[in-house]
């Protein structure tokens, strides 16, 4: 490894990051994103073993920019740091792949998560949340991310969520020569998230990072992914089947959203004001769409109210648990007694 001149970055060598992933080994490897797969490993740094994340980038991507522009934004915007972005430490340029590493104790990425159904619709509300603010900080830097989606975020130790795409962001209104795979070349997965309008130019605009944060909170109210080709056809685009279905009819929220979440206090009416902040960002004209800023602004309060509805019901659980711990003790202390004063 080392750094290249001009460069923070450091280069890797294909040998470091094998090491790091144990020859990517298949259990090394967390999720799979538009461009490549996720691996975590463990990379010395300064002397020290430090966990991170490793991006492969392939395909189409790969003839947006040369390796030099590549690099060179890419050190642009690894100098950008934000409490919910992944930070970047390096990258790998081997047999016309890349990679980027990032410093991260990585266990999962949203999408993951929202497969195995192992999170609470609080921390499913604290993620996106963290996700949004990344996205703000983002665009209020005139860059765009060109494949936003679910497996962009990923969930440290702590179950906070961090954007990790900054490999394969641009500044705003750059074209994208080639970046669009062909009709026949279509990646199914990320159908679902791309936008209904097509720009003639191929250019990646704020609005699209919109729509796809839009997706993200229909997959959190339902847990589905954004485009199933194993569900009915009628369903296999969430964001069209959920505003053919539900129309902002709460009964019907009910009936499509994880069956997880249901019975859990306060969740239907904190996701059908989810559901509305998504209609706002999947809207088909780009220009009724609301920008990150605003989006965040109306999430805020969104996830706060809920926050205090959880945090009052796991007092109420807990102060449950002390009074049932309390009656056992008083209901112990009165048989004792009457024991003792039957064997006197």
């Amino acid at each position: 490894m080392e750094r290249s001149p001009g460069h923070n970055l450091i280069q890797f060598n294909l040998s470091d990051l094998e090491k790091a992933t144990k020859g990517f080994k298949s259990s090394y490897k967390i999720g799979e994103g538009d461009f490549g797969a996720y691996y975590r490993g463990t990379i010395k740094l300064s002397g020290k073993s430090t966990p991170v994340l490793i991006q492969q980038i392939q395909g189409h991507v790969l003839q947006a920019k040369s390796d030099h522009s590549w690099v060179k934004e890419l050190n642009t915007i690894a100098a950008m740091k934000h409490q919910n972005l992944l930070n970047l430490v390096g990258y790998c340029l081997s047999g016309g792949v890349r990679f980027v590493v990032g410093e991260c104790t990585c266990i999962g990425s949203l999408s993951y998560f929202l497969s195995k159904l192992l999170l609470s619709w609080v921390k499913r509300l604290i993620i996106v949340q963290a996700a949004a603010r990344a996205l703000v900080y983002f665009h209020d830097h005139q860059i765009v991310l060109r494949s936003f989606k679910s497996s962009s975020i990923v969930i440290d130790e702590n179950l906070k969520g961090k954007l990790f795409d900054q490999a394969v962001a641009t500044f705003a209104q750059t074209e994208m020569q080639n970046s669009t795979p062909s009709s026949g070349q279509l990646d199914w997965s990320f159908m679902g998230f791309t936008t209904p309008e097509v720009d003639p130019h191929n250019k990646i605009k704020s609005t699209d990072n919109v729509y796809s944060f839009g997706v993200i909170l229909l997959e959190i109210i339902t847990g589905k992914p954004a485009f199933d080709v194993n569900r009915p056809k009628n369903e296999r685009n969430l964001v069209e089947w959920i505003k053919s279905s539900v129309s902002g009819d709460e009964t019907k929220l009910a009936q499509i959203m994880d069956p997880n979440l249901i019975g859990t206090s306060g969740c239907i009416k904190s996701a059908m004001r989810v559901l509305t902040l998504s209609s706002k960002c999947t809207e088909e004209d780009p220009k009724k769409r609301p920008s990150m800023s605003q989006v965040l602004k109306e999430l805020a309060p969104i996830v706060e109210e809920y926050k205090k509805i959880h945090n009052e019901f796991v007092l109420m659980e807990r102060q449950a648990e002390r009074d049932a711990i309390l009656c056992t003790g008083v209901a112990d202390a009165i048989v004792r007694l009457i024991v003792a004063l039957l064997s006197g």
